[in-house]
């Protein structure tokens, strides 16, 4: 009798907390990774999305993980330096109040990083000027939601003001690395420990940009002065940053360099750009300044007028073969897609409606999932395979977004309770 009522008391204290969280606000779960193994020690973090409340949790040696939340809307960040990260950006879990919430998580083994390569943006001595504060915050509707879960920066003030409205915004607290005895050797080998299989964005200077971007394949000027240029690197190589795609894009207000501009990019492998039909004059401006540097030689429309309007203005500034001004039937992707696999191009963009584009993303094979709202029309989805993989697979799809929010999504979709975090590949 002794040994039962001993037993019975142990199990009431071991279930209490588990019993006091399920009468509070909150969320728990499990953490797995995509072979159903059990992680412990992943960093879960929630931010509330004003900012104001940020926790952080780890995974029991069960995989097991529950935290207190305040009710609210949350996003969600994952972290293992041996798997690849997870972010819920845009979208977020809602507490609602005497509500637990159960959220399991799946985390996979590293296939691709990605590094977003900007310059610091415009300054005065060591600060940044107003155009400077402008493009910084340009720089969180941009990226915000390119799944970004580190960022790296300099000693320098003007390094560190560049990131810090997007690292504000996305909860992230930015790491510095040397920007000269560090790149590029240490420097890749920084990142490739601490974020293969990532996205992560590096705020660097106009002589330690070339020096990063010196890859075979590449030979970048002594400085890389304009200020609106992002790179973007994307390698399935752990262990060094020489099997690589580079794309140049271009961001916030144009910054023509009096030394002229360089473009530097590296495609071995097909790359292909997608963007929803529109006919706001100002975004398709604004869609042209990002992507007039990424050397696009053939573009897809589908047959409406409007998508043709879409595709037109960058047709004309970079004056393309009309050879390969395309177009294909929205009612029949699989040609499409053989179309698009028969062709020498290795840089195309698509131009569909949201239908379309969300069918694309599935025969495509791109990871992670993404959702594009009614009245979105500012995405830019760039879809960067990892490997010479079967026909139609591309894996890493980044986000971007260009011109001004079509959409205002702060916070984005709502996250269903009990739906698996994931990337979902």
């Amino acid at each position: 009798m002794k040994n039962k009522s001993l037993f019975f008391i142990m199990m009431v204290i071991i279930a209490f907390p588990y019993f006091l969280f399920a009468q509070r606000e909150g969320c728990s779960g499990y953490v797995r990774s995509d072979n159903g193994s059990l992680l412990s020690n992943v960093n879960i973090t929630f931010m509330n999305t004003s900012g104001r409340q940020k926790i952080n949790v780890l995974s029991d040696e069960r995989g097991f993980y529950c935290t207190a939340l305040l009710p609210g809307s949350y996003y969600v960040t994952v972290v293992h330096k041996d798997y690849e990260d997870y972010s819920s950006h845009p979208g977020c879990i809602k507490v609602k109040e005497g509500a637990a919430l159960k959220h399991n998580i799946r985390l996979y083994v590293p296939l691709v990083t990605t590094i977003l390569l900007v310059r610091h943006a415009e300054r005065i001595n060591d600060d940044l000027t107003i155009e400077g504060q402008e493009r910084a915050e340009k720089l969180v509707h941009v990226l915000a939601k390119a799944n970004i879960t580190a960022i790296y920066v300099t000693d320098c003030i003007r390094s560190k003001k560049t990131a810090a409205p997007l690292a504000n915004y996305l909860g992230i607290k930015p790491t510095e690395y040397a920007g000269d005895s560090e790149v590029p050797d240490d420097f890749y080998k920084r990142i490739y420990l601490n974020n293969t299989g990532d996205v992560v964005l590096v705020v660097a200077h106009s002589d330690t940009i070339p020096v990063i971007l010196d890859l075979p394949g590449l030979s970048p000027p002594a400085l890389v002065n304009d200020y609106d240029n992002l790179y973007m690197i994307t390698t399935d190589e752990v262990s060094a940053a020489y099997s690589c795609n580079v794309i140049n894009f271009q961001y916030g207000a144009n910054s023509n360099d009096m030394y002229g501009e360089s473009i530097l990019n590296l495609y071995p492998r097909r790359t292909i750009f997608m963007v929803r039909n529109m006919n706001q004059q100002s975004g398709l401006d604004s869609l042209v300044h990002m992507l007039e540097k990424t050397e696009i030689t053939e573009t897809y429309s589908d047959t409406t007028t409007l998508s043709e309007a879409t595709v037109q203005p960058l047709v004309t500034e970079l004056a393309l073969d009309p050879a390969k001004v395309k177009s294909y039937d929205p009612d029949d992707l699989d040609t499409l897609l053989d179309q698009i696999d028969e062709s020498y191009s290795h840089r195309i963009l698509i131009a569909g409606n949201r239908e379309n584009l969300l069918s694309l993303f599935s025969l495509l094979h791109a990871y992670p999932p993404k959702s594009i709202g009614t009245n979105e029309y500012d995405n830019l989805f760039v879809l960067n395979p990892y490997i010479a993989n079967p026909k139609y697979t591309y894996k890493r799809m980044i986000n971007l977004q260009f011109g001004n929010n079509s959409e205002n999504l702060v916070p984005g979709f709502i996250i269903p309770d009990g739906m698996l975090l994931s990337n979902y590949r």
